[in-house]
């Protein structure tokens, strides 16, 4: 159910718009409960969250063993963050590290066996996940969805707003 505000709103806040703050809490809103039902689905597969997983299909499309800064840029994360991810992975024996071959500084990722196997078992499940999800949707309200959500894109990457960041 989407978020509403109290009536008044764009009173008490001069230069707002009431159906803009109910647009951005509500996709807030979503994103954060899709996230959630993700990590819940995932766990069913002894994933531990939806940013482990996403690790595991960077690794799997990668096809080849690869930096964890890499990793980190695939994902769009900080490489601090994809070091505890990939520990994490790597306790479970999905992933594992070797010495680079001409860095002795630098390691690289892969997954084992049982994370590929794991990955290619999971990565048709998460995608029937998402078609369910969105089946309340027809292809015309889709289309449309992607089109209102990259115009917002377009504008929060543009730097248009005055946004803080």
């Amino acid at each position: 159910m989407p978020v509403r505000v109290e009536d008044g709103f764009e009173d008490e806040f001069p230069g707002s718009s009431a159906r803009a703050t109910e647009c951005f809490l509500t996709l807030a809103y979503l994103g954060t409960a899709m996230l959630a039902s993700l990590n819940r689905f995932l766990e069913g597969f002894g994933i531990p969250s939806y940013t482990g997983f996403n690790a595991l299909a960077v690794l799997a499309g990668a096809g080849e063993p690869v930096s964890p800064s890499a990793v980190a840029q695939r994902m769009i994360v900080t490489r601090p963050t994809v070091t505890g991810i990939l520990s994490t992975l790597e306790k479970r024996a999905l992933v594992d590290r070797t010495a680079h071959g001409s860095d002795g500084r630098m390691h690289l990722v892969r997954l084992t066996v049982t994370g590929r196997e794991l990955v290619r078992q999971v990565l048709p499940e998460v995608h029937r996940f998402e078609s369910e999800l969105f089946g309340v949707l027809d292809e015309g309200q889709l289309q449309s969805l992607l089109g209102m959500l990259d115009t917002v894109l377009e504008r929060l990457n543009s730097g248009g707003t005055n946004a803080p960041g």
